[in-house]
Formats: C-alpha cells, sequence, structure tokens
C-alpha cells in the first residue's frame, strides 16, 4: 500500500530483514533506505496530502528508531508535478530538525 516503509541492504548477509510488514531495519550498517510514497499511481502528479500522510508516518519511524538525521529528497517534485514552494511548508509543518530536505543532481 501507499505506506511509508524503510528497506536497508544488508550486503553482508545477503538478505533484508522484515520487522513489521512495513518496516525493514538494518543490523549491521546504521543506513536505511525509506519508501515515501507521494502517487496513488506511478504517471499521475503526486497528492499534497499524501506528501502530508507519508511524513507524518516518517516522523513516527524516526522516533521509534532513534534517527538522528534524516535526508529526503524534495518528494512530489520533479516526477511528482508539484512545486517546492507548496510541499515545504507542509513538510515544516510535520517535521522537525532531524531532517533536511536535499536535493540530488
Amino acid at each position: 500500500g501507499n505506506h511509508v516503509f524503510m528497506l536497508t541492504d544488508q550486503i553482508e548477509l545477503g538478505e533484508w530483514v522484515l520487522h513489521t510488514p512495513d518496516v525493514w531495519e538494518n543490523h549491521i550498517t546504521p543506513h536505511a533506505l525509506i519508501s515515501f510514497p507521494t502517487k496513488e499511481h506511478w504517471r499521475k502528479p503526486s497528492i499534497l496530502k499524501l506528501i502530508e500522510r507519508s511524513a507524518e508516518e516518517l516522523l513516527g519511524l524516526a522516533a521509534a528508531f532513534n534517527f538522528t538525521n534524516v535526508l529526503i529528497p524534495r518528494p512530489g517534485c520533479g516526477a511528482g508535478q508539484l512545486s517546492w514552494d507548496d510541499v515545504c511548508p507542509v513538510l515544516n509543518g510535520i517535521l522537525d530538525d532531524r531532517f533536511a530536505a536535499v536535493t540530488f543532481g
């Protein structure tokens, strides 16, 4: 479904460790990859309400796993067809100073 979930590549074990239906955890390195749904369908534009819900779920994951630094791309921007000027205030209203949006070039 369209929920935030965390995936981590455990190269040394050659496997992924599933802890709940939506959360994957890495016991080898402190790095994780977290899915952040922004669309209902890959061909359609991103939806601000879904970005809001994903940000709320991400905040819960950060608390549950004691994340101290979380980098996220500008969700919904680019292929999602949303403006950062519209997305940024939504994220700023939910995420705290552990989170930083980054742009990949």
